[in-house]
C-alpha cells in the first residue's frame, strides 16, 4: 500500500533481511522489486534505481529472464520520466530484446507504450504513433483485451495531438466500445478522457460533457 510508504518499506526491509539470512534469492529479488516500486511511486528515483539494479543482478544470476525484462522496463520508465531519453531508449530496447527471446509479448507491449511516451515527449508524434500501433497490433495478437483497450486509447491520443480528429474519434470510440464490452473501469476511464478531449476539440459540447462525467 503506497498510502503508507514508510511503513511498507520498513516491513519489506525486514522481509529482505530475512530472505538474506536464509539465502532465498527468489524472495530477495521479489522484495527488492517491491521496494523499488514503492520508491518509484514516491518519486525517489535514486533509491528506486538502486533497488532495481540489485534485483537485476539477482535475476541475471538466477537466469530469470522474465524478471530481467521487467526490471529493465521499470528502469527505463524512471529514466524516461526523468527526461533521460537516451538511457531510457537503451533500456527499453534491451527489455524488448529479452522479451522476444523468451516469448514474453505482454512485456513487449508495455515497452512499446513506453517508447511511444518517450517519442511523444521528444516531439516525434509520428514515431509515437508508430510505436502505439505496434503495441495495439501485438495486444490484439495475444488477446489481451485490457492492453488492446490501452492501445486504442493511446492511438486516439496520438491522432488528437497530430490534429487528425476523425481518426482520433474512431480509435477513441473503439477503445470505449471494447472497455464497455468487458466492463473494464480502468479502460472506460482512459477512453472517456481521450474522447472528452477529442469531442471538445471538435466543438461537440454535449458529447464532451458526457465523456467528462465518465472519467472525473
Amino acid at each position: 500500500d503506497l498510502g503508507d510508504a514508510p511503513r511498507a518499506i520498513e516491513h519489506m526491509t525486514r522481509s529482505l533481511g530475512l530472505s538474506e539470512e536464509i539465502n532465498d534469492s527468489s524472495m530477495m529479488a521479489r522484495t527488492l522489486g517491491n521496494i523499488g516500486v514503492i520508491y518509484a511511486g514516491q518519486q525517489d528515483t535514486a533509491n528506486a534505481m538502486d533497488y532495481y539494479q540489485r534485483r537485476l543482478i539477482i535475476a541475471k544470476a538466477l537466469g530469470q529472464k522474465d524478471i530481467l525484462a521487467e526490471v529493465l522496463m521499470n528502469m527505463a520508465i524512471i529514466q524516461s520520466e526523468g527526461k533521460r531519453y537516451e538511457g531510457a531508449l537503451a533500456l527499453y530496447e534491451r527489455s524488448i530484446a529479452v522479451s522476444r527471446e523468451i516469448a514474453y509479448p505482454r512485456n513487449e507491449v508495455l515497452c512499446l507504450f513506453g517508447l511511444s511516451y518517450l517519442r511523444f515527449h521528444q516531439g516525434d508524434l509520428p514515431g509515437a504513433l508508430a510505436h502505439d500501433l505496434d503495441a495495439l497490433e501485438l495486444a490484439q495478437k495475444i488477446g489481451d483485451r485490457s492492453l488492446e483497450g490501452d492501445g486504442f486509447s493511446a492511438v486516439a491520443s496520438d491522432y488528437q495531438a497530430m490534429g487528425d480528429m476523425e481518426q482520433a474519434l474512431a480509435y477513441g470510440q473503439r477503445a470505449m466500445a471494447l472497455a464497455r464490452e468487458g466492463w473494464n473501469a480502468y479502460n472506460i476511464r482512459n477512453a472517456a478522457q481521450v474522447l472528452y478531449e477529442v469531442q471538445k476539440a471538435r466543438g461537440k459540447v454535449e458529447e464532451a460533457l458526457a465523456m467528462h462525467e465518465l472519467y472525473i
